[in-house]
């Protein structure tokens, strides 16, 4: 699609540097722009203690605010999906990479204009991605449990906790986000009618392609069944809520602080159920879990998947290894959407899977790169600040493409020149931050294309 260049440097600045009059969190607090635009335990470990993610522990009016032990252990943030009148839920947090075709609700029912969040209600009034910022202001900036809400006009900080987003700002904010990660489907399905399917010169990763479509759980389904070309849409171009039974998993955070920890239900706010503490976590006393939801879940795009684990709402799995092997567990076999049949592959084919979402994470890191290169030549001129972390976004994709794929169990494109041309790249970028040169985004974006015609080709 199309951006507004203007409007994605005010809504990068406004991403990395507006506080709203809150507690001093920006939206890159939990959505670092050279982290994937999410956290981790292991980024969350590099933060220094007064860094604003843990304003809960400095702040003794914000105690309340995160549970500090689930934030920094587990990489897991208080989140009031059910009202701020009932406990919230700990969770992850999302990237936002691919927004403009991960958000739409397609020609399913859905009482929202978007699908964002976790469990796709997410955003409050009509539900759209521009007014998600409004929410997150709400729950993550406040100075105060209290949460007194201003406008940008009639802002006092005697009187207000923080001030919502102007509209000129939530329409910047907005073009950001679309503009991150890619702008269109890929096509991965084996020999279908759609041109430009992409074949995988690696046969590990080719053969993880054939798997990802194959028949192997439930009723009839396959990976590609609720992830179509490995995004976040069905067989017929829906986002669609699934019940895969990642929140009844033993790993969840109710477990790892029982009887403190509400269950996470998913969408709605209507169902409560009381389920077994004993039952779902295997404690040795019994202890209730309170679900609000039907327990169904946004269903992510895969094709980002590799580099912002841990994986699912609540990190309950670190690698994508974990999360391809989940769908054999217990966990997803006592789901809804498998039936009581988990899938059947070997713990190599598996494997196979995860080399494929690799691939096609490290592809889409390079294709990140390559945008936000180009948009740094672009607004070098009249954006010399915010071009500056514009590349050093670019870099942290390439760096990411190289470890997502050197960090895969089966040896991947090992007999290519793939990551020496993507270490070239990086090189490159990584003197552009230190002495803008033009020529230096060239020949990263060239020696990217390069790697990537010795990982693919196309059949038309």
């Amino acid at each position: 699609m199309a951006c507004d260049d203007a409007a994605v440097f005010e809504g990068l600045r406004l991403f990395t540097q507006e506080t709203f009059g809150g507690n001093g969190r920006t939206c890159a607090t939990c959505h670092p722009p050279t982290h994937n635009f999410t956290i981790d335990p292991a980024y969350i470990g590099t933060l220094p203690a007064d860094d604003p993610l843990f304003v809960a522990e400095n702040n003794p009016k914000l105690r309340s605010l995160e549970r500090p032990e689930l934030l920094r252990q587990e990489g897991l943030i208080s989140v009031n999906v059910d009202g701020f009148g009932r406990p919230a839920v700990s969770r992850s947090v999302p990237h936002l990479h691919g927004l403009s075709q991960s958000i739409k609700p397609g020609a399913t029912p859905f009482p929202s204009a978007h699908m964002t969040g976790w469990s796709g209600d997410g955003s409050p009034g009509p539900g759209s991605l521009r007014t998600f910022a409004m929410g997150a202001v709400r729950q993550h900036f406040t100075r105060t449990i209290a949460r007194r809400a201003c406008g940008s006009a009639t802002y006092n900080p005697d009187q207000c906790d923080f001030r919502m987003p102007s509209e000129a700002e939530l329409n910047a904010l907005q073009e950001f986000q679309l503009f991150l990660g890619r702008q269109s489907e890929i096509n991965i399905e084996p020999y279908s009618n759609n041109p430009g399917e992409i074949v995988f010169r690696d046969w590990d990763v080719e053969y993880g392609k054939m798997l990802f479509h194959t028949v192997a759980g439930g009723e009839n389904l396959s990976c590609a069944s609720c992830h179509r070309n490995a995004g976040a849409n069905d067989q017929d171009g829906n986002g669609t809520l699934f019940d895969v039974g990642a929140n009844k998993d033993p790993r969840i955070p109710a477990c790892l602080d029982p009887g403190k920890v509400p269950g996470d239900g998913g969408f709605g706010r209507v169902t409560q159920a009381t389920a077994s503490g004993k039952a779902i976590c295997g404690t040795a006393k019994d202890f209730n879990i309170v679900f609000t939801g039907d327990n169904r879940f946004n269903t992510p795009s895969v094709i980002e998947a590799a580099d912002t684990g841990p994986f699912f709402h609540n990190n309950i799995v670190n690698t994508i290894e974990d999360a391809v092997a989940f769908y054999s567990d217990a966990a997803f076999a006592g789901s809804e959407a498998a039936k009581g049949v988990a899938f059947q592959f070997l713990p190599e084919e598996q494997q196979q899977i995860a080399a494929m979402l690799r691939t096609v994470n490290a592809l889409d890191n390079m294709n990140n790169s390559d945008r936000f290169d180009l948009l740094a030549l672009r607004g070098a001129a009249s954006q010399p600040t915010l071009t500056k972390l514009v590349i050093k976004i670019a870099a942290s994709e390439t760096k990411d493409a190289i470890g997502v794929l050197t960090g895969s169990p089966l040896p991947i494109y090992a007999d290519t020149d793939v990551i020496s041309l993507l270490n070239q790249a990086l090189a490159e970028e990584q003197q552009a931050i230190t002495a803008w040169n033009p020529q230096l985004m060239y020949r990263a974006v060239n020696l990217r294309k390069r790697a990537r015609a010795e990982m693919i080709r196309s059949r038309e």
